[in-house]
């Protein structure tokens, strides 16, 4: 009769379910004995159905199976079928022999056939421990081709984890979860329910259950009594395990031997107390410890003195005193029996010495709370602990808000020094190193009751390697303040290296030992979107993508993105978290089993060039009155202590009121001046040139100038850290006020000045008048609007460059609201134009016309060819021709706040700086967002508010006030700094 189980067609074996290692010769079909089949033979179908084959001694099938003793006549062999990490459950169970060549089974379980069935199937070929071939008459090729491997390794997941169950009913939720591995691999885990006996399926059953996975294809499950807490442990021969009781909060301990199905062995080890916050089994010299920490503080250590015999071990006071009290996060015993505990509540570590416990500051200062840890002393008697020493909120730069993770860290202490390691991102740490390995933890990704786990390891030079051990994806939990407690997972590393892994315990995930472990690969795609360009890079190498690639990555794999952006471009869109790519710099790719391809990386061309903030050493700002730039060098005018920090090093500069340059390369010099000029500009030739309206005397280098009843306007011009000499290009009437200066980009400089008295005196009949430098230092006066005093009027404009110049000047006799523009080519005047119904806000000069931001008042708008109606719109900008002829008005829809607003023209268009709505920053084309940056400030007190700016023909300079954490694209500037200086390229 031939098996049912021979059905499906085989098309390929299973590569990787291979453990080849002793691997012997060909054997013929007619000499194989028993023993040659032993282990597990997988064979899959092309559509993904796997099935294994199961041959065992039947001492080893007892320790090994879901089995009686009773049934164990012979040898004995099992089928399951299913898909590869989900096989199901035991779908034959025979006994067998093997007879000339034949496979020969006797059926104990089967649904499709009844116990005492004979089965009989032919061996055309066996290469012991590596290919075993059976005959098939369903088969196309009438047979079928089995791979041996020393565990059923079909039954693990595509990261190469087992995934086996740790409850007799998955549908309820653990609230307490132990693990131990034994000395074999063999994973032991316990779990409880939070109530008694439940229903789950035909009836009631036992709420808590005792789980043990041995490298079959589904671990032994059998039940415990109910438990609030448990710990457990393994030696070379004996399971230890330990528990409060549900209902009478006594404890008790059990044992029994690794395999088989001996029952437990059960003692009470202590009477009703508080309730357990944390317990520990402990094995030192043979003798097992139990560890409980009470939710009161009190601090537990029980040791078995005899079986039957419990006794409480007295443990002292800490050194300083104080009586021993923690709330305790993990504990351990040294070598010597000592007692070491990780505490929450102290944040340090209790190292139990002759005079009592020593406290041992951690490596970084803050355990979080609720979100756990691990302690453990290693064969050198170092102290390893693990822990979270810092939440990570949901605001983008990680700190405040809900929380999210923890910033994790790795700390070995050799008795006299700690040595750290940042873990990065993670919640929930347990350790997971085995005896002098490396470092390894088993942690949640991020705060949730049921995150992604996963086993992060430590290189010794801090380099991080991690990998997924559960598959299943989710968010972060950001529901409140902090940690959920109560949820964390359990971990526990054996003597082979297997690790074993829990949430709530209704799963377990077993990871093999390095040698046997083996995941599935996949192949990701980036794709590589927006207006900018960088690199995306992992930290191992195996992802290194300037555009759109593909790579090969193991399933459950983890990998350290960084995302290096161009010299024009900013990251916009990655697949991580903006927190922990702010704290650290990097985020984690997690390749899942689903893991959607293509995965969007978009880097986005940004204008900001340069970030410089500007302070001193002490962390006091300094506050620019007067500001420059052009072609990478920076001018402002401070006050300052004596020292200054300016996007660099600090430098020592001269205290109290200051020219201060940043050079392009970095350098500062500063001189000092007599008063905030009246407007800075810096020559092509590299000097720095400063306009002073004198009302007052005024010292420098050369001497004083000017008075109250003799003011004067002078040209102060400095390099190199020193006065070069001063130009005095006008003295003025003693009434005269300054409405408007300049310096321009073509060496000049310009004043608009106003005089109820007139300027007479200077030989110009007018009462408003125009001061042109030009280039070569002769000094040009021009009469404006002689009839009036135009100060009392609104607002005038000055703007100066390319030998041109242009001066606004508002009528205030006018009833409707007036201004004048006047062109000037050299200091002569080549036109005038008049603006109706408007207020300007601001004015430049381009190369081939001019314009003007204005500010409508009327209910309409006329630049000089006709009136403009208009509804809502709170601004027009207007262009006009070099001569003054009007071009166009262009209606704006924009709406300014407190701050500085200013225009340039570049071939692509006007380009604009401007206050943003909530205190920010807005810069880009009129009309065109498509070209800019943006930042609105929010409502957190974040703000970044422009005050005044100057542009070179290649870039926007922009003094910022700056306050709180903002990010400006390619660097985030945090509340240490209230200005700095904002480089924005020009298109």
């Amino acid at each position: 009769m031939r098996s049912w189980l021979f059905g499906a067609l085989l098309a390929a074996m299973v590569g990787s379910a291979c453990d080849c290692k002793g691997s012997g010769p060909d054997i013929d079909p007619s000499d194989v004995k028993p023993s040659d089949l032993y282990g597990w033979w997988t064979s899959t179908d092309s559509q993904g159905a796997v099935t294994v084959f199961g041959f065992f001694a039947k001492e080893d099938a007892i320790q090994l199976l879901p089995i009686q003793p009773e049934q164990a006549t012979g040898d004995i062999s099992v089928v399951y079928v299913g898909t590869r990490g989900a096989l199901g459950t035991l779908a034959q169970l025979a006994t067998f022999k093997v007879d000339n060549g034949e496979l020969l089974q006797t059926v104990i379980r089967d649904p499709s056939a009844t116990p005492g069935t004979q089965l009989r199937t032919r061996i055309l070929a066996l290469t012991r421990q590596r290919e075993l071939k059976l005959q098939s008459t369903q088969a196309a090729t009438s047979s079928r081709s089995f791979s041996w491997s020393a565990k059923c390794v079909s039954s693990t997941k595509p990261n190469g984890y087992f995934d086996v169950p740790g409850l007799s009913c998955a549908a309820f939720l653990s609230g307490a979860t132990s693990l131990a591995v034994d000395i074999q691999g063999g994973v032991h885990a316990a779990t409880a329910l939070g109530g008694g006996a439940i229903s789950c399926g035909p009836g009631p059953i036992s709420a808590a259950t005792y789980s043990r996975f041995t490298g079959a294809c589904e671990p032994l499950l059998s039940p415990l009594p109910a438990f609030r807490n448990s710990a457990m442990a393994t030696d070379d021969t004996t399971v230890h395990f330990a528990y409060l009781a549900q209902a009478s909060y006594e404890l008790f301990y059990r044992s029994r031997p690794l395999g088989g199905t001996t029952d437990w062995t059960e003692e009470r080890v202590a009477g009703q107390g508080n309730p357990v916050y944390e317990m520990r089994m402990l094995l030192h010299n043979g003798l097992p410890h139990l560890l409980v920490n009470r939710t009161s503080g009190e601090v537990e250590l029980y040791r078995r003195d005899a079986p039957g015999s419990w006794s409480r071990v007295s443990l002292p006071d800490l050194m300083t005193g104080e009586p021993l009290s923690a709330r305790m996060v993990d504990g351990a015993l040294d070598a010597n029996g000592n007692l070491v505990l990780l505490s929450e509540s102290y944040q340090k570590v209790y190292y139990q010495r002759a005079g009592g416990f020593e406290l041992i500051p951690l490596p970084k200062l803050g355990v979080a709370a609720g979100f756990g840890g691990g302690v453990m002393v290693d064969g050198r008697g170092q102290v390893h602990v693990t822990y979270v020493y810092d939440e990570i909120g949901s605001n983008p730069d990680g700190e405040g808000g809900l929380v999210i993770s923890g910033r994790g860290i790795y700390g070995v202490y050799d008795g006299t020094a700690w040595t750290s390691y940042e873990l990065g991102p993670i919640t929930y740490p347990r350790i997971a190193t085995l005896g002098d390995g490396p470092p390894r933890v088993v942690h949640g990704l991020y705060k949730g009751r049921k995150p992604p786990l996963a086993l992060t390891e430590v290189a010794r030079d801090g380099s991080l390697r991690s990998e997924l051990i559960t598959l299943e994806q989710s968010v972060p939990l950001s529901g409140g303040t902090s940690p959920d407690p109560f949820y964390h997972p359990t971990a526990a590393v054996g003597p082979d290296g297997t690790i074993a892994a829990a949430w709530d315990g209704s799963r377990v995930y077993i990871r093999p030992p390095d040698t046997q472990f083996a995941r599935e690969r996949t192949k990701v795609t980036f794709s590589f979107e927006g207006t900018g360009g960088g690199r995306m890079r992992s930290a191992d190498g195996t992802i290194d993508c300037t555009s759109t690639c593909t790579v090969e990555v193991p399933v459950g794999s983890r990998h350290q993105l960084f995302f290096e952006p161009d010299s024009q471009s900013v990251l916009d869109q990655y697949p991580g978290y903006e927190p922990f790519l702010s704290l650290y710099g990097y985020i984690w790719f997690d390749v899942f089993a689903d893991t959607q391809s293509p995965v969007r990386v978009k880097f986005r061309h940004t204008p900001v060039a340069a970030v410089l903030p500007i302070t001193t050493a002490d962390g006091s700002s300094l506050f620019p009155t007067r500001f420059a730039a052009r072609d990478g060098r920076v001018a402002i005018v401070v006050t300052t202590q004596g020292e200054i920090t300016f996007g660099g090093p600090v430098a020592t500069i001269p205290a109290g009121e200051v020219l201060a340059v940043r050079e392009a390369n970095g350098q500062i010099w500063a001189v000092p001046v007599p008063m905030a000029p009246a407007a800075l500009g810096i020559q092509s030739n590299g000097t720095i040139s400063a306009l002073f309206h004198a009302d007052r005397p005024l010292s420098f280098p050369s001497g004083t100038v000017g008075s109250n009843s003799a003011p004067a306007m002078v040209l102060a011009h400095y390099a190199n850290g020193s006065f070069q000499g001063l130009e005095r290009l006008a003295d003025v009437p003693s009434d005269t006020r300054l409405l408007a200066s300049g310096l321009g980009n073509d060496d000049t400089a310009g004043m608009v000045l106003s005089s109820v008295t007139g300027f007479g005196s200077l030989g110009v009949s007018a009462f408003n008048l125009f001061l042109y430098r030009r280039a070569t230092g002769s000094v040009v006066l021009r009469g404006l609007q002689a009839e009036v005093d135009a100060a009392a009027g609104g607002t005038a404009g000055l703007a100066l460059a390319n030998g041109r110049a242009v001066v606004s000047l508002p009528n205030p006799s006018n009833s409707a609201t007036l201004e004048t523009l006047s062109f000037f080519q050299d200091g002569t005047l080549t036109g005038t134009q008049t603006v109706k119904g408007g207020v300007l806000t601001a004015i430049a000069l381009g190369p081939d016309r001019v314009l003007s931001l204005w500010h409508p008042t009327e209910g309409h708008f006329d630049i000089g060819n006709g009136y403009v109606p208009f509804n809502a719109q709170a601004y027009f900008l207007a262009e006009h021709e070099l001569d003054g002829r009007p071009r166009v008005a262009t209606p704006l829809d924009i709406n300014l706040r407190a701050g500085h607003f200013a225009l340039t023209s570049t071939p692509s268009g006007p380009i604009y700086i401007r206050p943003s709505y909530g205190f920010g920053i807005e810069y880009g084309r009129i009309n065109d967002p498509s070209y800019g940056f943006t930042y609105g400030g929010d409502l957190l007190g974040n703000k970044a508010i422009p005050e005044m700016s100057s542009a070179d023909g290649t870039s926007f300079w922009v003094v910022i006030r700056h306050q709180g954490t903002v990010n400006y694209e390619i660097t985030k500037v945090g509340p240490t700094y209230i200005y700095l200086v904002l480089q924005l390229r020009l298109p």
